[in-house]
């Protein structure tokens, strides 16, 4: 038989030591009911606050203000919303996400006054340009939005010839940084602003990339050339067109902005 270690003495704890274990046993039984009673305490917050939502917090009445060329209930639809709809799921961003098929729509906000009432307002993008596609037009608003592809074109609307976009359809917004005439053109939309002609333009002929004409006031004609030094031409091209007979026909030649010239358009025999 092996030989016992006489060296070897049984091990006794003193009793302050067991006392201090004692004690930490109970704090950690107490500290473990304590999460247990928080945790549960957190789940029936939880539990009242979806009943609360559910119950108190949804939509009674529905006010749509839309001046939109869409139904007010093709829109709510599109959102999927309607009554008893809880008031908190919904907000401004998310509608707008919802409505991308819906290019007419520019803007759509939403305002809830709680505990059960939810205003829609949806505000309709305007068109303002007509791009001649060839043999059908492109109707875009003032942020190069396309609205829609119609067969017709609509007299009211700023003409557009000579840009025919790539890969466009409604909803889409064009983008100037592959095509250098979008890029022109949104140059010369931003002088014509500047100068107060904006309003007043009824076309925007690019045809020619050489020569851009536009007209303003139906019956003035300005030529453009290229398009560099556009706020310089456009700035005397007005000039010139102050000084003269602004009821007359006439054709402004601003390729070279330090020459403007100005020429009656002499009406044909017969009108």
């Amino acid at each position: 038989m092996a030989q016992k270690n006489k060296d070897a003495s049984p091990q006794f704890q003193t009793d302050s030591e067991w006392q201090a274990q004692r004690k930490k046993r109970k704090r950690a039984v107490k500290r473990r009911r304590r999460i247990i009673r928080i945790a549960c305490v957190l789940v029936l917050l939880a539990v009242a606050a979806a009943v609360c939502v559910r119950v108190f917090f949804v939509a009674k009445n529905i006010n749509v203000i839309n001046d939109t060329p869409y139904s007010s209930e093709e829109l709510l639809d599109a959102v999927g919303f309607s009554v008893g709809s809880s008031l908190l799921s919904i907000n401004s961003s998310s509608v707008m996400q919802k409505l991308s098929d819906y290019p007419y729509v520019e803007e759509a906000t939403v305002k809830i006054s709680f505990p059960s009432d939810i205003t829609f307002t949806f505000v309709s993008a305007v068109a303002v340009y007509s791009f001649d596609l060839g043999g059908s037009y492109a109707y875009l608003d003032k942020n190069l939005k396309v609205l829609q592809i119609s067969d017709q074109d609509d007299p009211s609307l700023i003409s557009v010839s000579g840009i025919v976009p790539q890969d466009y359809s409604p909803g889409d917004v064009l983008d100037n940084s592959n095509a250098l005439e979008l890029d022109i053109f949104s140059e010369l939309v931003a002088v014509l602003s500047d100068i107060g002609w904006a309003e007043h333009v009824t076309s925007l002929d690019f045809t020619k990339t050489y020569n851009i004409r536009i007209t303003v006031y139906d019956i003035i004609t300005v030529e453009l050339g290229t398009g560099e030094d556009l706020d310089k031409k456009l700035t005397n091209a007005k000039t010139v067109y102050e000084l003269n007979d602004p009821s007359r026909p006439a054709i402004i030649n601003a390729k070279d902005y330090l020459k403007c010239r100005y020429s009656a358009v002499q009406p044909q025999s017969g009108t």
